[in-house]
């Protein structure tokens, strides 16, 4: 009687999945006791019963999955290929004329692991079609090529489905021009090793993996072994997580894929993983993603509801023009807040703010991120004249605990002068920030020396350690300065000094660190120097203002980025010609530009449009 009753209810099962999807459905005899296998021998399609299970010959994929489907053993079932008709190095094009039906029979495997098995949609009339539907729990599918279908070309509807697998065993399933590679609304699948969008010609996909449940696995930690990753391209969008119509859900990993590129091949995407509403608590590790307009994207609030918990940490990125981790989806870094008390995407999580960088130790600044929260230091692809910018790949150093202040330490980090570095901060509710301002590594310190100069005019800045009041000579009598001169920030004016000539003297003393005009009758040294821990930030007029840069040296436009827009021409004179150098202004092409470094203790000329304050880069 229990086994009576067990058939009714996969038979009343089997009837209403396949009126939902509109396909034919008969029962069949109960297969065999103990492991069922299913060889596919034809490549041919039919709707008719001409087709048959099992057959050396006329054994269709169509036919395989009705055979399944009416299957009371309990047992799992297999259904696989034959080489003799499916051989891996020329593969076999099956083109269903209807859709095909769904496997409405739990632990069911569609295996073409090194065969050669293409399954394309282009000849199914209609305007929504898709390729393999798991309807019952615990479907496998591997190692098929499945192509041109206007829906997805694999659809997950129950638990537990385990698409594609280990890339080194051939398990992998090609997905190419489908409106989606992947479509799953079945909780706790494992979509692992599969190639999307990635065929020479027609690859294109609207999305590569969508994710509409809860606690599925997308690619693999380190634990799920070196092939577990997907690679995806030439994507809207590669891998999104949530749908609009889906119940809430959270627990997705989305783990060391690929994501941009294929090998050395551009594959292109739009947005490498959107996390959508309806979704919470995803994992975004261990990913590279390249080659696309934005990195993670997290959506902004709808109908009161918040995408948060969102944990985005040790991935790679690559050519990304966006922001590489944007909570809102808005293409603009989010401002931080005092308390960090907003709600919105991630909560909108502060930004952390590197203070100092050198090779001894890269310091954060109090406040800027949450106490006890989690830091994670970055490489940085800085853009000029911007101190904000995306993340590369992270730095192979601990994580830093951020104080009950908020300040953070990374002691003795892998980085090199020159560099830049961002960081990431993620709170104990695993919500992740976006990238923080970027902050250039120095050597700890800007060592500023004697003033050497040349016959003639001098542009210098003065480093003795205190004050010198001029007198009638510099500093004595046997100096070959013969005149000093000093100009009036924001004006035209000079002050100025002429060795010997009281009358008329405007200029009285020298201050150090300020920028000076000598004339010399022969080389000369001005003895002196000092050293600084931190930039001098330099107030500027509106006007011609002389400055000398005492800060980490870097490209001009980095150097002066605390500016903006506020200056349009910048020069040096450079005391070997008697000439000026011109950098020009931030619109002129850089093959223009005579120079395009500000080194420290530098003496410069610049032009600004109104009053600002020039905060040097930390040496």
């Amino acid at each position: 009687m229990a086994r009576r009753r067990r058939w009714f209810a996969l038979f009343s099962l089997a009837a209403f999945v396949g009126t939902l999807l509109g396909q034919p459905w008969r029962a069949e005899e109960p297969l065999a006791a103990g492991p069922v296998t299913i060889v596919v021998t034809s490549a041919a399609d039919s709707t008719t019963p001409a087709a048959v299970c099992p057959d050396d010959t006329r054994c269709t994929l169509r036919r395989a999955i009705e055979v399944a489907n009416a299957d009371i053993s309990g047992n799992p079932i297999v259904i696989t290929f034959s080489p003799a008709t499916f051989p891996g190095i020329a593969p076999a094009l099956i083109a269903p004329v209807a859709p095909l039906p769904a496997v409405i029979r739990a632990q069911v495997t569609i295996d073409a692991a090194g065969l050669g098995v293409i399954l394309d949609g282009g000849g199914i009339p209609g305007a929504h079609t898709e390729g393999i539907t798991f309807a019952a729990p615990e479907g496998t599918l591997r190692g098929l090529i499945i192509r041109r279908f206007t829906g997805a070309c694999i659809v997950a509807i129950a638990p537990g489905a385990s698409i594609g697998g280990d890339l080194s065993a051939t398990y992998a399933n090609r997905l190419d021009d489908c409106t989606t590679g992947i479509l799953v609304r079945g909780a706790s699948a494992q979509i692992a090793g599969n190639r999307i969008g990635l065929a020479s010609s027609a690859g294109l996909v609207q999305v590569g993996i969508l994710v509409a449940a809860g606690d599925a696995t997308v690619g693999g930690l380190a634990t799920a072994g070196p092939f577990a990753a997907n690679t995806i391209g030439n994507a809207v969008v590669a891998i999104r997580v949530g749908e609009a119509t889906s119940p809430a859900f959270g627990g997705v990993t989305i783990a060391r894929n690929v994501i941009g590129i294929d090998g050395s091949a551009f594959a292109p995407v739009g947005t490498g993983v959107a996390l959508g509403q309806n979704s919470s608590n995803t994992r975004v590790v261990q990913n590279t993603i390249t080659n696309a307009g934005w990195g993670v994207s997290v959506a902004a609030d709808a109908a009161g509801v918040s995408v948060t918990g969102n944990r985005i940490q040790s991935n790679r990125f690559g050519v990304i023009p966006g922001l590489a981790v944007d909570l809102g989806g808005d293409g603009v870094y989010n401002p931080s807040d005092p308390g960090d008390v907003d709600n919105g995407p991630n909560r909108l999580i502060n930004r952390p703010v590197i203070l100092r960088a050198t090779q001894a130790r890269v310091t954060g600044e109090a406040g800027a991120a949450c106490p006890g929260c989690t830091v994670e230091l970055y490489r940085a692809a800085p853009v000029p004249g911007s101190l904000d910018g995306n993340g590369l790949d992270p730095v192979p150093t601990p994580l830093a605990i951020a104080d009950t202040a908020g300040a953070f330490t990374f002691e003795a980090p892998p980085v090199a002068p020159g560099e830049w570095l961002t960081a990431l901060v993620t709170d104990a509710n695993g919500n992740t920030s976006e990238f923080g301002p970027q902050a250039r590594v120095g050597t700890g310190v800007a060592q500023c020396g004697n003033t050497a100069l040349v016959q003639g005019w001098n542009q210098a800045a003065y480093f003795g350690p205190s004050p010198v009041q001029l007198g009638n000579s510099f500093p004595n009598d046997a100096s070959p300065i013969r005149a000093i001169y000093h100009l009036e920030d924001g004006t035209a004016n000079f002050t100025r000094w002429i060795a010997g000539q009281a009358a008329g003297r405007t200029l009285t003393g020298l201050t150090p660190g300020e920028v000076y005009w000598f004339l010399a009758d022969a080389p000369t040294t001005i003895p002196g120097g000092f050293s600084l821990t931190t930039g001098l930030p330099v107030p500027l007029r509106q006007g011609w203002n002389d400055f000398v840069y005492i800060g980490g040296s870097a490209a001009v436009a980095d150097a002066l980025a605390s500016l903006g827009a506020a200056y349009t021409d910048l020069y040096r004179f450079d005391a070997s010609t008697g000439s000026w150098r011109a950098y020009g202004s931030a619109a002129t092409p850089e093959w223009a530009h005579q120079f395009g470094t500000i080194e420290s203790c530098g003496a410069y000329q610049v032009y600004m449009n109104g009053v600002a304050n020039l905060t040097p880069l930390q040496p």
